[in-house]
């Protein structure tokens, strides 16, 4: 009777130390590294034909990458709100500052949701042709076989993606030099 008393106790306070932790908030920049890892972790994979395809065919995994790019585009809101809020002044380097400001510009302008699921449904109109047609692509040579079309559209995936991946990376940078919950 008193190990279940206390293996209770246990689970009850383990709930209540969880609660507690989820209502800590934790800073920008730690927030920012979260979202950014989850992002480069599909990205990575989305550079692959199996990624390429798992994007394509599964709503469930499409969505939560969606998801992350949507975290993004809101943190990095809230940083530009920060930033650009004309009542604070921090302290900040200025370059610093307007290299962060610049970057998050670039990034929300450049790589919106819509533009990457835009680019998302022209790279799966790509691929349903090349597994549509993948009987004759294997009887093809070069860049006219089916290996050949995988290998350009991983490729200009991975080009589209270390794009977005290196601008995240500044960004990422920046709210560590900038240190905006201080």
């Amino acid at each position: 009777m008193n190990r279940i008393v206390l293996v209770i106790g246990i689970i009850f306070s383990t709930s209540i130390m969880a609660i507690g932790q989820s209502e800590i908030e934790l800073p920008i920049e730690d927030q920012f590294d979260i979202v950014t890892n989850q992002r480069l972790d599909k990205s990575a994979y989305l550079k692959t034909f199996a990624g390429i395809n798992e994007y394509c065919q599964n709503p469930t995994f499409r969505n939560s990458v969606d998801r992350i790019l949507v975290a993004i585009h809101e943190y990095d809101s809230l940083v530009l709100d920060k930033l650009e809020d004309p009542t604070a002044y921090y302290g900040w380097d200025i370059k610093e500052e307007n290299k962060t400001i610049k970057d998050v510009h670039h990034l929300e302008e450049g790589y919106s949701l819509e533009s990457f699921v835009e680019h998302m449904r022209e790279s799966c109109i790509f691929r349903n042709e090349i597994v549509e047609n993948e009987e004759n692509l294997r009887r093809g040579l070069g860049m006219e076989s089916y290996d050949g079309k995988v290998l350009v559209l991983e490729t200009e995936m991975t080009k589209y993606l270390r794009r977005i991946d290196r601008l995240m990376l500044r960004v990422d940078e920046h709210l560590h030099v900038l240190h905006l919950d201080q």
